[in-house]
């Protein structure tokens, strides 16, 4: 089961759990969003600890309330060959509750808080393969500007713990809200 299984069953997942979000009759306030950073890992595992990679997300928001919103999305990260270090790629999805509180028009912070389901494969220097799979939470904090009533920008920080590893992450994101 390589690399192709898993994104095609990722996918899957991901489209399943978006149909009853885009099926829905107001557009208003959902949005879709994508994301681009870099996450630093700590492990007790010496191979993952002290790793560093390029994650990038795209994830659907769906309103559930005034100032709450659903999201579920696709993670993938690789560390893009580094010589210096284990070649490491990461694949995730993942659900998060978000709580928005907007400061004026232009505005926002948020709070999240979710689970996501990930895999990742880890190259050794010896050209060993090791292949991991299992759950974890997460806790993020942004900040969102509006540029255009459909067309936001921001930064996110999230904190990502399983009982393999701990990441910390920065990401710069691009938001297109449906109107």
């Amino acid at each position: 089961m390589g690399r192709p299984f898993l994104r095609n069953t990722f996918s899957f997942l991901l489209v399943s759990s978006l149909l009853p979000f885009i099926s829905s009759t107001s557009y208003a306030a959902n949005y879709v969003e994508g994301s681009f950073g870099i996450a630093w890992l700590a492990s007790d595992n010496s191979e993952l600890d002290s790793n560093t990679y390029a994650p990038y997300r795209i994830h659907y928001g769906h309103q559930i309330s005034h100032s709450r919103f659903l999201e579920t999305g696709y993670l993938g990260g690789d560390n893009y060959e580094d010589e210096s270090k284990d070649d490491l790629e990461m694949d995730m999805i993942y659900i998060k509750l978000k709580h928005f509180y907007k400061i004026n028009d232009s505005y926002a912070i948020y709070a999240k808080v979710g689970a996501g389901a990930y895999r990742y494969d880890l190259e050794n220097d010896d050209k060993s393969i090791s292949k991991k799979n299992g759950l974890g939470l997460s806790l993020s904090v942004g900040y969102e500007f509006t540029l255009e009533n459909d067309i936001s920008v921001g930064f996110e920080y999230e904190h990502f713990n399983t009982a393999r590893f701990r990441s910390n992450t920065v990401n710069g994101n691009v938001k297109y809200h449906f109107m």
